[in-house]
């Protein structure tokens, strides 16, 4: 399983199961014999998360900006990865000059207050270590989970990142 064609299925949003089939059939009519090959839903799972997380990291390591970054976060429902329901995450941005970059999608719970939400924003940006200097503007919607006086999101990120 190449990083490539990892992404493939990713995008495709080709279940291991089926990927399992497309694989074993493509390697047949190649020539090659499907039994000599290490596929199973399990195996093509494994190198999926593996291979997202190599792309993370080298995205990560390879981020740079030299100016003042903007930081969005925002709840949406989102297909959980099985496709068959739904789930609450937020989405965690920041934007710059010719820089828009997603730090994460956490999932967020259904009775997340400002202050666990807070947390939750932190946890992708601390792994963003060399971000976290460069943010300078908060931009979100006005709930009043975000925008509360004492206890919104905002003010506590505001504490969080001194």
């Amino acid at each position: 399983m190449t990083p490539h064609l990892s992404q493939a299925l990713d995008r495709t949003k080709t279940s291991s199961r089926a990927a399992v089939y497309i694989l074993s059939s493509a390697a047949f009519g190649m020539g090659l014999s499907p039994e000599s090959m290490v596929l199973n839903r399990e195996s093509i799972r494994q190198s999926r998360i593996l291979h997202a997380e190599e792309s993370t990291y080298h995205i990560q390591q390879n981020f740079e900006s030299n100016s003042a970054l903007v930081l969005h976060w925002d709840g949406k429902l989102l297909p959980k990865l099985d496709l068959n329901h739904k789930v609450d995450r937020i989405a965690i941005i920041v934007t710059g000059p010719k820089i828009v970059q997603t730090l994460g999608l956490p999932y967020l719970s259904e009775s997340a207050t400002g202050k666990s939400q807070a947390e939750l924003i932190m946890q992708p940006i601390k792994k963003w270590h060399q971000v976290l200097n460069q943010i300078e503007f908060l931009c979100f919607d006005t709930t009043n989970v975000n925008s509360g006086r004492h206890k919104g999101t905002c003010q506590w990120l505001e504490k969080l990142m001194g």
